[in-house]
């Protein structure tokens, strides 16, 4: 799912008995990791399109088909806009 937050708790932090809430986020098309989904991500994903996944282009690959495509450009489009709180 697209931009939900999620909180996760840990236990045994720092080798005590105590718990801690981790929270993070899902943000479809957000290929920088800037918490948004701009131009810029767009624009990356536009540049590496018909390129074959690599470690340094994995999060353009929305939709993890192992090129970076047409789809994976459109959810990035579709998602501009959206942002992490």
């Amino acid at each position: 799912t697209d931009v939900p937050t999620v909180t996760i708790e840990v236990s045994n932090v720092k080798g005590g008995n105590s718990t801690a809430d981790v929270p993070f986020g899902f943000l479809i098309g957000d290929v920088n990791g800037d918490a948004a989904v701009r131009s810029s991500d767009v624009n990356q994903i536009q540049a590496d399109k018909g390129q074959p996944v690599t470690s340094a282009n994995f999060r353009d690959d929305i939709n993890l088909s192992g090129v970076v495509n047409k789809p994976d450009y459109q959810e990035t489009q579709n998602n501009k806009g959206h942002r992490l709180p």
